[in-house]
């Protein structure tokens, strides 16, 4: 799925009054409160998941074309976990269980 085919999703979901731009405008106001969000702290949605910072040390690495090591510099990156729930029904669903 896509952020056109999440919209319409959520479109379908508010019901038959909704309109694309109400819809398009929900999905751009919570992505953005996540992205704020995970800027900050650790976000956690429950029965959803938890977006998190991790802060990556700078390590030595092996590159395989050249077969040199190189350096590999430190970086914050956002992680996310899936929640048990989120999981079971994503897995559930994949599996026909």
């Amino acid at each position: 799925m896509n952020k056109k085919e999440l919209i319409a999703q959520v479109q379908r979901n508010m019901g038959p009054g909704a309109t694309r731009s109400t819809a398009s405008a929900a999905v751009e106001a919570v992505l953005a409160s996540i992205r704020l969000a995970a800027q900050q702290e650790k976000l956690h949605i429950a029965h959803f998941g938890t977006f998190e910072q991790v802060h990556r040390p700078a390590r030595q690495g092996f590159d395989i074309n050249t077969r040199a090591m190189r350096d590999i510099p430190e970086k914050t990156e956002l992680t996310f976990r899936a929640s048990s729930r989120l999981e079971d029904t994503v897995i559930g669903k994949a599996s026909g269980k």
